[in-house]
């Protein structure tokens, strides 16, 4: 799924003609598309309602590569130094804090007054946080006021990846 990620942000960037790949994963699927350059994060939006997948991964390739409000649009002469990840969700399961582990589960945080935000699995781990750590930074992400109300939720995430030449090389073949 990241090569038809690559591949719609190359039509969008660069005019590059879109390819037809065979459906490999379920029909319906929540998940986010993440871009990074060299470890460094540059867009990164997706949905916990499950639709259908190929549909998702366009639509969300491109609003997590041009309009993640955290930064600028990826412009064409980034996208040689991509790499993209589309990370597959389970199911959301309410916790009680401090049941979750760190670099396994992702975590859904809701607040007061109709705010949330959320970590893919990898991002606490990634940012060596701990799990307050964690806590706080979700709530700062929300635009919360503090810990103070915060319900959560933990999934699973399968991820799959490319980078830039794994792109160029599979689209040669």
């Amino acid at each position: 799924m990241a090569l038809i990620a690559f591949n719609e942000l190359d039509h969008a960037l660069n005019k590059a003609e879109l390819i037809s790949y065979p459906l490999s994963q379920p029909s319906e699927s929540a998940l986010f598309v993440t871009w990074k350059i060299k470890g460094d994060l540059r867009g990164c939006i997706g949905t916990f309602i499950p639709q259908p997948t190929i549909d998702l991964v366009r639509k969300y390739a491109l609003i997590a590569a041009l309009q993640d409000p955290r930064f600028d649009p990826i412009s064409p002469q980034e996208f040689k130094q991509l790499d993209c990840t589309v990370t597959f969700l389970g199911p959301l399961e309410p916790i009680e804090k401090d049941d979750w582990i760190i670099g396994e589960d992702g975590l859904k945080a809701t607040f007061p007054g109709n705010k949330s935000a959320t970590f893919l699995p990898e991002v606490a781990l990634e940012q060596n946080w701990t799990k307050h750590e964690t806590y706080e930074m979700l709530a700062r992400k929300a635009g919360a006021m503090g810990l103070s109300g915060m319900k959560l939720m933990k999934y699973k995430g399968t991820k799959d990846s490319m980078d830039y030449n794994e792109y160029i090389k599979t689209k040669q073949n």
